[in-house]
């Protein structure tokens, strides 16, 4: 039986440059900024029905972007929910007391093609560096691991601050270059994010 895909990365961006997820039907949790960087932290209400995207972030809490791309042998970090059960185990309703591993086994798959959706990993894939809840949050979760490196003849992203309005719509746009998707035994989600491409020789 074929594996359903499940939204495991759920965020919403409202404004640069707060970031504030819509995982929960009220919006309640965030990944916003600080003088420090982008890190988790508690948002708005984002309101219901408004569009999603990823959150994934460098180790210092700055989201990976066009004008901020993954380089390759990096540590990034994805935001997500409904892992499921962790151990020690989480209490319904209340934040989580520390970052605590996922029960279930999840792999990832690396597809570097432009604009890619996901794509279900397989059971002897790559597995993360961690997957667990995120400290302080209720419900919200984390999916630590390491960028591989980029195939040669991958294509940059677009940097939508420099590109028209109209090229950017355009089918060839390129708007992620590696897909990242985790998955279990019964699920699977993925984000699009930016990764520094290797030189021309």
């Amino acid at each position: 039986m074929e594996r359903a895909r499940r939204s495991y990365f759920r965020t919403n961006f409202p404004r640069w440059p707060v970031i504030s997820t819509a995982c929960q039907a009220d919006g309640s949790y965030g990944l916003r900024s600080s003088s420090f960087g982008f890190g988790p932290g508690r948002a708005g209400a984002a309101g219901r029905g408004v569009s999603c995207a990823p959150v994934v972030t460098h180790a210092d809490g700055i989201p990976v972007a066009a004008i901020f791309p993954a380089a390759a042998g990096e540590e990034l970090i994805a935001y997500a929910t409904g892992l499921g059960q962790t151990n020690p185990p989480l209490t319904t309703g209340h934040p989580a007391a520390q970052s605590s591993p996922t029960v279930d086994a999840f792999n990832l798959d690396f597809n570097y093609r432009p604009n890619a959706l996901a794509t279900e990993p397989l059971s002897t894939g790559p597995v993360p560096l961690f997957a667990g809840a995120t400290q302080g949050f209720v419900g919200l979760y984390q999916i630590n691991f390491v960028v591989p490196p980029a195939p040669a003849g991958t294509l940059p992203c677009v940097d939508f601050a420099v590109l028209p309005l109209e090229a950017s719509n355009a089918g060839n746009t390129v708007h992620s270059n590696l897909t990242v998707s985790i998955g279990s035994a019964f699920s699977f989600d993925g984000a699009g994010i930016c990764v520094q491409t290797p030189p021309v020789p």
